[in-house]
């Protein structure tokens, strides 16, 4: 398990049908407070262990529950806007850095989705989708604070 602060970035959903609804389930079930079943959704390696998995699988789940409790109850922004801000981001994702590295180029799909933070206000919640052969998985997480907030 890993977390990064990322930078600024914008990005938008490719129209991609299953990748979407997953992505859609993730924000709600984070707007829930369902942090298992999130970090239960993300890639692990293929080659862990059951125990491997589970322990970085509570590490994730760990992690999501700090950003919940530093963002507060999330909401989604209904209808949700044109845009999305540049954010400054925090990201949540199973495996290591040297797993992903050992991938090479990775390629995939981003969907951006605004939410309303109880404690930090306009946010967004991003989840990342990385192409593995012919299909796409469930990457990270990411919790993106606007670039323009102080």
């Amino acid at each position: 398990m890993f977390v990064a602060v990322i930078g600024c970035f914008t990005s938008a959903l490719a129209d991609v049908d299953d990748p979407h609804a997953t992505a859609n389930r993730i924000v709600d079930l984070l707007c829930a407070g369902d942090t298992p079943t999130v970090a239960g959704l993300l890639h692990y390696p293929p080659g862990y262990t059951k125990e491997e998995r589970a322990a970085d699988e509570a590490g994730v789940k760990k992690q999501l529950d700090v950003l919940l409790q530093r963002f507060g109850k999330i909401s989604r922004v209904v209808p949700p806007p044109s845009s999305v801000p540049a954010t400054v981001d925090l990201s949540v994702s199973g495996g290591t850095i040297a797993y992903y590295q050992s991938l090479g180029r990775m390629s995939g799909v981003s969907g951006p989705y605004a939410v309303i933070s109880e404690h930090l206000d306009a946010a967004v919640i991003r989840v990342d989708f990385l192409k593995m052969g012919e299909s796409l998985v469930v990457f990270r997480v990411t919790f993106g604070i606007p670039a323009s907030r102080p």
